[in-house]
């Protein structure tokens, strides 16, 4: 049951039904949305997207089906327009919670990226929920690298890719810890070591040369070569990787 609310801002309000909703839901400039399921309108409680989300949503339903849709797209397709192919929702510096039209627009995934390093969103080290690594583990192995430990050695003990551990040892990631990483050519993939990309990677390399980086640092990164990099961000392989 969703709660009646004051309105939050003194500012004009222009308000639009809800596309596919029409009669049902509204959505303002403003960032709210308001419910015709009862009279008058009421004004509906957005929630949280999860504990560390900060992102907005509200559940809309129709015939007894619920949807759940994210605030920030529902203002932007009634007041921006359809959202182009291949682009992302973005919020501005107000935030992730504040989905108020001024806020709101259009851009790609590598735009997006720059928005969270922007309001220190970013998820490193062991924030993110696919770390495999931890703080003391990449401190441990840079020491162990410096000494003169092989990074496949080190990769295979830790269950990580020698990319990820070549990455994680030269500062390419982990940047936060303190100590001190190898030199980038003393950890440097060889060019005739055959590194196999998984889909995870493939969404890096097309996010990372999005935010520009250059498809020749990326080649040295993930240990392939330059033309493999092209190939990848122009789709002419992985085509099925979104």
């Amino acid at each position: 049951m969703q709660d009646d609310l004051t309105l939050p801002f003194d500012e004009p309000e222009q308000w639009v039904p809800v596309a596919h909703y029409v009669g049902l839901y509204d959505v303002s400039d403003l960032g709210n949305v308001r419910s015709h399921y009862s009279r008058p309108p009421k004004l509906m409680r957005p929630v949280p997207s999860g504990p560390d989300d900060p992102h907005l949503r509200v559940t809309l339903t129709r015939n007894g089906i619920g949807e759940t849709v994210p605030v920030a797209h529902l203002v932007a397709e009634a007041f921006i327009g359809p959202r182009p192919e291949g682009q992302v929702v973005r919020h501005g510096p107000l935030g992730q919670a504040e989905n108020r039209r001024s806020n709101i627009s259009y851009g790609t995934q590598g735009d997006n990226m720059l928005d969270k390093r922007r309001d220190g969103t970013m998820p490193h080290g062991e924030r993110h929920n696919q770390a495999v690594l931890t703080d003391a583990i990449v401190s441990e192995c840079r020491l162990r690298c410096a000494a003169g430990e092989k990074q496949t050695a080190l990769a295979r003990e830790f269950g990580v890719s020698q990319v990820a551990m070549w990455r994680a040892v030269t500062g390419q990631t982990w940047t936060h810890i303190d100590v001190p990483v190898i030199p980038m050519e003393t950890g440097r993939i060889r060019a005739d070591q055959k590194v196999k990309l998984n889909p995870e990677m493939v969404r890096e390399i097309r996010e990372r040369h999005a935010a520009g980086v250059s498809g020749r640092a990326l080649a040295m990164e993930f240990g392939v070569s330059a033309a493999t990099v092209s190939h990848v961000v122009n789709r002419k392989i992985w085509k099925d990787v979104a």
